[in-house]
């Protein structure tokens, strides 16, 4: 499976290059950097469900415009063993868009239109709406804290 983290860090990180944003990631494989940086707002992890935070936001698996912006939106700045395996980067600029996109979902509203996309078996939707509504609000908060610090946000993706 699949699944998504996502990072903030200084505007002008993309120019210390790659391999320093990797060495971000790299450091969360260790549950407690995680934890941590989970806990603090600096590390936002969709995990499995990206694919489904997508659908939630926009009815799509991969959308475009500003819509796609909070989940994979950004430059493609690396691929690694494939395809799939990738990293984005989301300027500080885009980061306050994707915020306010953030900022104005109803989350009641977004799982009703889309709950025929989302829930693939009728026993999942009281623990996915339980799940997805959390994955929402790190993501708010997240944006929130990366928009107010003038940060931008890598992406990566892991196969």
């Amino acid at each position: 499976m699949q699944s998504l983290d996502m990072r903030r860090v200084p505007a002008d990180e993309l120019e210390r290059g790659i391999a320093v944003l990797e060495d971000g990631f790299s450091a969360t494989l260790q549950n407690e950097v995680f934890r941590r940086e989970r806990a603090a707002g600096t590390l936002c992890s969709l995990g499995e469900d990206w694919t489904r935070m997508n659908v939630l936001l926009t009815g799509e698996d991969f959308p475009d415009g500003l819509a796609s912006l909070p989940v994979l939106g950004g430059v493609h700045v690396a691929s690694f063993n494939s395809q799939v395996d990738i990293m984005t980067w989301l300027d500080a600029d885009r980061v306050r868009e994707a915020h306010a996109y953030l900022d104005g979902i109803d989350f009641d509203d977004c799982f009703e239109r889309r709950r025929k996309q989302l829930v693939y078996f009728p026993d999942d939707v009281s623990y996915l709406s339980t799940e997805l509504r959390r994955l929402l609000g790190d993501m708010q908060r997240f944006y929130a804290l990366a928009a107010a610090a003038g940060e931008a946000v890598v992406k990566r993706v892991y196969e």
